[in-house]
């Protein structure tokens, strides 16, 4: 088989493991080894794959986190500050 495909590491850069693949994730078929799979009813899974599904995709259509006044007060705040600042703007 091939290399395992399971990202390790929490610091950038994150990397790849280094060895032999023993199986494969039965959702997304990436190969992994033993050291990683996970075992679900489903099957073996890749770490990702074995995410809570709230963490395995975001939805901008569905995930809303600003409101309409939230994004009119950033616009206030963006026409201050160039005004002020000329091109250098600083939201933090």
């Amino acid at each position: 088989m091939s290399q395992c495909q399971a990202i390790i590491g929490f610091l950038v850069p994150r990397r790849s493991c280094k060895q032999t693949a023993d199986t494969q994730c039965a959702k997304c078929h990436t190969p992994i080894c033993h050291s990683h799979g996970q075992i679900e009813t489903a099957g073996v899974l890749c770490p990702a794959c074995h995410q809570a599904p709230e963490l395995q995709a975001f939805d901008l259509n569905d995930d809303i986190y600003f409101n309409e006044s939230d994004l009119l007060a950033f616009a206030e705040q963006y026409q201050q500050q160039a005004r002020a600042q000329g091109s250098w703007i600083d939201f933090t």
